[in-house]
C-alpha cells in the first residue's frame, strides 16, 4: 500500500512531475470558481489552486500519497504575506512540500495554515477559515543570526 511507504525514489518523481508541469501550465489571477483536475489538465491553464490540485491528482496517479497545503508565502518584494497554495507528498518518513509556481521544493519560507485532500465537494470548506482569519494576521519575519 502507498500508505505504508513511499517509492524508492519518491522525491525524484514527485520533483521531476512538478517541473514538467510547472513548464507547460499558465497560471492564472485567483478564481471564485474552482477548477477540476481534469479541466486544468486540458487547458493547462488556471489559478494557484487548480495548479495545485492538478499536481497532487498526477502525484495521486503515481501512487504517491498527498495532499494540498494552504497558506501564505513572502511576495517577491519580501515585504507582505499572499496567499498559496503547495503540494506535499508523503514519502514514507515525512512529507515533501513542493510549490507548483516552482516545482521546487520548500523548505522555509511558507506558513502553512492547515491541509486537505480536497475530497470534499465544496472546496470552499477549506479555504473559507483562513479567508476570514486573514485580517486578524499579523506575522513580523525575523532574520536569525
Amino acid at each position: 500500500s502507498p500508505l505504508e511507504g513511499a517509492q524508492p525514489d519518491a522525491r525524484a518523481t514527485a520533483l521531476s512531475l512538478a517541473a514538467a508541469l510547472q513548464k507547460d501550465f499558465r497560471i492564472d489571477p485567483l478564481d471564485a470558481e474552482f477548477a477540476s483536475a481534469v479541466d486544468a489538465a486540458r487547458l493547462l491553464r488556471g489559478d494557484a489552486i487548480a495548479h495545485a490540485i492538478l499536481l497532487a491528482t498526477t502525484l495521486r496517479h503515481q501512487d504517491l500519497p498527498t495532499r494540498i497545503a494552504l497558506g501564505f508565502k513572502p511576495d517577491r518584494t519580501g515585504q507582505l504575506l499572499v496567499f498559496h497554495p503547495w503540494v506535499e507528498v508523503w514519502l514514507g518518513e515525512k512529507w515533501l512540500s513542493i510549490d507548483p509556481a516552482t516545482a521546487r521544493e520548500i523548505t522555509l519560507d511558507c506558513l502553512k495554515c492547515s491541509d486537505s485532500a480536497f475530497s470534499d465537494s465544496n472546496p470552499y470548506t477549506v479555504l473559507l477559515p483562513i479567508f476570514r482569519a486573514m485580517p486578524y494576521l499579523s506575522v513580523q519575519l525575523e532574520s536569525g543570526t
